[in-house]
């Protein structure tokens, strides 16, 4: 999984661009979820600096 973020020019939030291998098991899938709550606690985002999330998929 990889995580990357870009500040809209339009709204000025933070958009997050997640991309994911698939296929994923169900565990793998959690633990992404996982992955990413922590990575965004560790930046200390807040919720109010939140935009869009877009979610990628690639073929493993």
């Amino acid at each position: 999984m990889e995580i990357r973020e870009r500040r809209n020019p339009t709204t000025g939030k933070i958009d997050l661009i997640i991309v994911v291998e698939f296929p994923a098991t169900p565990i793998e899938h959690e633990q992404m979820h996982r992955t990413l709550v922590e990575k965004l606690i560790d930046k200390g985002v807040k919720p109010e600096d939140m935009g869009e999330i877009i979610i990628e998929r690639e073929s493993a």
